[in-house]
């Protein structure tokens, strides 16, 4: 509405998907977040990712997900975050998997993206227990 009414407000995108999220009306923030993504040079752009990606993960949009965070981490090429996620989603999806040939292309890809990925993770916090497991 504030949008509508001309207000302009350097953060207003980024609030207003925040809102829907907060109201778990997750579709209008998954497009809000794109709208602010139509700029990847946008100081909001990160956080987008971010959290699109979040989004996309808790609706079982595991594809989109990866994408928005290799997206984040060709921005942020040493987010601990983003490499933590996207290690975690590609074991998901490997787990997922399980039914097709151990031998896949793909899913020995997979594995071996996400052991890189949560490898790093370890050399930057070696605490984290999680990814260690």
């Amino acid at each position: 509405l504030a949008k509508q009414k001309g207000f302009e407000h350097p953060n207003i995108d980024i609030n207003i998907a925040y809102t829907y999220e907060a109201m778990g009306s997750v579709d209008d923030a998954i497009r809000c977040y794109g709208e602010i993504l139509k700029d990847l040079s946008s100081k909001d752009a990160a956080d987008s990712l971010r959290r699109r990606a979040a989004l996309y993960a808790a609706t079982d949009q595991c594809s989109l997900a990866l994408r928005d965070l290799d997206e984040l981490l060709s921005l942020l090429p040493d987010s601990y975050d983003a490499l933590y996620s996207r290690g975690c989603l590609l074991i998901l999806k490997w787990q997922s998997t399980m039914s097709f040939k151990i031998t896949d292309p793909c899913r020995q890809r997979d594995l071996q993206h996400a052991l890189a990925d949560l490898d790093t993770v370890l050399q930057m916090r070696p605490d984290n227990i999680g990814a260690r497991l």
